[in-house]
């Protein structure tokens, strides 16, 4: 089973494709399905726009109640929402980084609160957290 979870249906100023889907898919590419996965970083509407709120920076700037609304909001409409974070975003010591101010604080605001969000948001009752890998094979029949 192949699967990619790189595309963010939103736009910033960094990255973004805000008119990819925003459910799991098989990429269109030449007018043929690829036979791999696309799994979309979550997403929540919010004045009308794709707005993020499960990872990386959007998990560390939302307050948790947000977070944790938004997951329960993809799971009542029979969705999902990927929860990821990279290391550097649950360990305060990490060596920080000099970026200019803008990037310094995409990077590092509430570093020090995740690790305690993060636990909040998967203690949450009535979820359950699971691998891409066991959500396809569960959602989608698939075998390794």
């Amino acid at each position: 089973m192949l699967y990619d979870a790189s595309i963010f249906p939103v736009k910033t100023f960094l990255y973004g494709i805000p008119d990819a889907p925003t459910e799991v898919h098989h990429p269109i590419v030449d007018g043929r399905a690829l036979q791999l996965f696309e799994v979309p970083m979550s997403v929540t509407r919010v004045a009308g726009r794709n707005v993020g709120y499960s990872g990386g920076f959007y998990f560390r700037f939302f307050p948790t109640f947000f977070v944790k609304q938004a997951i329960r909001a993809a799971n009542r409409s029979g969705g999902h929402s990927i929860v990821y974070l990279h290391p550097r975003e649950i360990d305060p010591t990490e060596k920080r980084l000099t970026l200019p101010a803008k990037e310094r604080f995409i990077h590092y605001y509430n570093i020090d609160g995740t690790k305690a969000k993060l636990r909040s948001v998967l203690s949450m009752s009535g979820t359950r957290f699971a691998s891409i890998g066991e959500h396809l094979r569960e959602q989608h029949g698939l075998m390794e």
